[in-house]
């Protein structure tokens, strides 16, 4: 039997529902460099944030394929509707929790790839996809296309989310944008090595757009052979006795990239919900509440988005100045 109290009568006007609070998770972890692996964490941790009863679980970019894995990008890529996508979409039927995650992604039309982050709802559908606009450094850019248009801000559980990846959130006019267009929860998967991006650069992000930002960075050190090994050799001539011995070949020279770690969800006023270590495998999780009063207080106390003068603005639409 309902114990509802019958709403008072408001002339004929509805109060608009507050929006519930989101229960959020981050998973900070290393990535091997085999997709079918990785997947198998995801369901580890998927699982896990089921029984926690959490909302939505973020996972790190490209954790699909690993992020150092240079022309096997290529190999690893997947549509967006593909077959990876679809047991994630499993996964979160099955749990009943959303789940956002990098991946490489190619297209089907002319097969460039993105490095791109995708939202999949507690049914399984995929809510949105975005693809990295600003690409970090030659190595990004050698392998990867920038995508060509911002995140969408969509719906989920009465809160407004956008996406941004790792180097995205670098630019504050692109945080900014993505606010006034009405974000007030930003999943930004990163793969970064500098903690003074984690600590200084995101609580300012959030603080000067009143947002909540969950900042899913991997950990640990990812190694590739830095050139691409040469092709085996067709000869079938007897080696010459000054020809080099497989004991005395010198080891290919390995690409190291090293990640560090210090995942963080980050509220309005630019405080530290819960941040992880620098080392470590972990899923953090916290709650988010849009109407918290310390939230409240800072917007009104500094209403940068209401403050801004655009007309003095007008040089940051110029490609140099």
């Amino acid at each position: 039997m309902s114990t509802t109290t019958p709403a008072a009568d408001t002339g004929g006007t509805t109060k608009p529902e507050v929006p519930r609070f989101l229960r959020v998770g981050v998973y900070q972890g290393g990535v091997t460099t085999c997709p079918r692996d990785n997947l198998e964490v995801m369901r580890a941790v998927v699982a896990r944030a089921g029984v926690l009863s959490l909302d939505l679980v973020i996972f790190s970019e490209l954790f699909l394929c690993g992020y150092g894995v240079k022309e096997r990008l290529r190999e690893f890529a997947e549509v967006q509707t593909g077959p990876s996508s679809k047991i994630v979409s499993e996964m979160a039927q099955e749990h009943n929790v959303a789940i956002a995650y990098g991946y490489s992604e190619k297209t089907e039309y002319d097969g460039r790839l993105f490095n791109s982050v995708i939202f999949i709802d507690k049914e399984g559908n995929q809510v949105a996809n975005y693809r990295k606009t600003h690409l970090y450094g030659k190595y990004e850019k050698q392998h990867f296309s920038p995508g060509n248009i911002l995140s969408p801000v969509f719906e989920f559980q009465g809160w407004k989310i956008a996406f941004l990846i790792c180097y995205d959130i670098e630019f504050p006019e692109l945080v900014r944008v993505l606010c006034m267009r009405g974000a007030n929860l930003l999943i930004t998967p990163s793969a970064n090595n500098n903690p003074l991006i984690n600590m200084t650069i995101l609580p300012a992000r959030a603080y000067e757009n009143h947002t909540f930002i969950c900042y899913c960075n991997r950990v640990g050190v990812e190694r590739c052979p830095a050139n691409n090994p040469p092709p085996p050799s067709t000869s079938t001539s007897t080696p010459t006795a000054t020809a080099a011995t497989p004991a005395t070949q010198q080891p290919p020279e390995m690409l190291e990239f090293k990640f560090c770690g210090l995942s963080g969800i980050l509220a309005p006023d630019g405080t530290e919900l819960v941040r992880a270590s620098e080392s470590s495998n972990e899923l953090i999780v916290t709650e988010l509440h849009q109407n918290k009063s310390d939230y409240i207080r800072a917007r009104n106390e500094n209403p940068y988005l209401a403050d801004r003068k655009p007309e003095f603005y007008r040089d940051l639409l110029k490609k140099t100045l």
